[in-house]
């Protein structure tokens, strides 16, 4: 389902598309990119799960791009946590309850899935380490908050409209595609 808010994202690409060429043949690129492997899935995964039956399209990769550049320049930082299983479907609750169970301190979780901004909150109680995913390898220390929780599919426009609400305002897009 699309909200406005969605539409509106959409829309500021597509007017940005159409406005310039360059961007209109970098998100081309990426998306060409994406749909043929060129980045580990798993890295894909990390900013956007399509559900199956749903192509990946040219908002897709522009919001891609946002967050790829993000991450690659170190004004977005990650952290890799792994639970060793996959996350059921939303609905399914108790089972997605079960499996972060499996966190270990100091992150924590709630969950309440459904029709909402996301799926809960994952939050940690000290200092945590996040890094960069490039060549430079930044690293920070990051104080104890929480961030919203996605399970299984998911936007590229979620991911980035979540950043954005937690302080990462976008970034003009570089020509690395």
């Amino acid at each position: 389902m699309s909200t406005s808010f969605q539409d509106g994202g959409k829309l500021g690409i597509e007017i940005r598309m159409e406005q310039d060429a360059h961007y209109c043949t970098l998100v081309m690129k990426c998306l060409r990119k994406i749909q043929s492997g060129f980045w580990p899935q798993e890295y894909i995964d990390s900013i956007f799960q399509k559900f199956g039956r749903f192509p990946i399209d040219i908002y897709d990769a522009a919001f891609f791009i946002e967050i790829h550049t993000g991450i690659q320049s170190g004004q977005i930082l990650t952290k890799e946590i792994d639970l060793g299983q996959e996350p059921d479907m939303d609905k399914r609750i108790e089972e997605n309850k079960k499996k972060l169970s499996f966190l270990s301190s100091p992150f924590y979780f709630t969950i309440r899935c459904g029709n909402y901004d996301d799926d809960g909150t994952l939050g940690w109680k000290s200092p945590i380490k996040c890094g960069q995913t490039c060549d430079t390898k930044k690293t920070e220390l990051i104080q104890p908050r929480f961030v919203p929780l996605e399970i299984g599919d998911t936007q590229a426009f979620t991911t980035f409209a979540h950043l954005g609400r937690e302080g990462f305002s976008g970034l003009a897009c570089q020509d690395q595609f």
